[in-house]
């Protein structure tokens, strides 16, 4: 307001020095008047807004509203990083989702490496050990709802993006969920509770990876290459929670 206050008031005088000029010709003379006062109007009117706006930012404790809006404009900036400090904070990986994206990644450009079909398919034996050593357990990773949706029984079928190309899911149909029990059943807390989500919402799950497999944990992919470049790995979970972020 106070930039409005400053362009009116600079404004003004120009305006009125051409109408007075104006007014030495009689045919300009009554519209001359008329731009003069206005020109008055508009100059006392910047005056009396900017020392309203100068007492009023003194009575908030500021030299000036120069003060003022330099003031606002850095809690502006405070409020910005504390929300960007909130969202890392909420999505901030455990250490072992961490460890296993970081060692997914390595894996995957290992095999991006690989100049022959044999030095390629060394690739998933070696991951495999690498991914014995993981605790089969999940506990409060963090991800993006990637696929949300229910078979042809009513149960729940979903999937979790925790980093690029790298899922965790249930199965997606009953034959292949025999044994497995991935699938979310429709009188559970779990399918209530995706009821009130969709693809997209950040969420934090708890569940557990299934042993098995080339991979020591069950993976959806039927090449080699899907395997390593885009792993889906099997996971029964138990719990998802949507992460509200700022």
């Amino acid at each position: 307001m106070d930039a409005l206050f400053a362009i009116v008031g600079l404004l003004s005088l120009p305006v009125f020095l051409v109408s007075v000029i104006a007014m030495i010709f009689k045919k300009w003379r009554r519209k001359a008047m008329g731009a003069a006062v206005a020109s008055v109007v508009g100059f006392v009117f910047a005056i009396i807004g900017s020392n309203e706006q100068t007492e009023a930012a003194r009575q908030q404790g500021y030299k000036s509203t120069t003060e003022l809006r330099h003031a606002q404009q850095e809690k502006a900036r405070e409020a910005v990083a504390e929300k960007e400090a909130q969202r890392r904070e909420l999505l901030n990986q455990p250490d072992p989702e961490a460890r296993f994206v970081a060692m997914i990644d390595r894996n995957r450009e290992q095999y991006k490496k690989g100049e022959s079909d044999l030095q390629r398919g060394a690739v998933r034996p070696a991951r495999s050990n690498e991914i014995c050593s993981f605790s089969s357990d999940l506990n409060r990773w963090v991800g993006t709802i990637a696929a949300l949706s229910t078979n042809g029984d009513g149960k729940g079928v979903v999937s979790v993006k925790i980093a690029n190309r790298l899922h965790l899911s249930t199965t997606n149909n009953s034959l292949s969920d025999i044994g497995s029990n991935t699938l979310i059943t429709s009188d559970s807390s779990l399918y209530r509770a995706l009821l009130t989500m969709k693809v997209g919402d950040t969420v934090r799950v708890d569940g557990e990876f299934l042993r098995g497999g080339p991979d020591c944990f069950r993976e959806h992919s039927l090449t080699l290459a899907g395997s390593i470049q885009d792993p889906d790995f099997w996971v029964r979970f138990s719990r998802i929670d949507k992460v509200e972020l700022p």
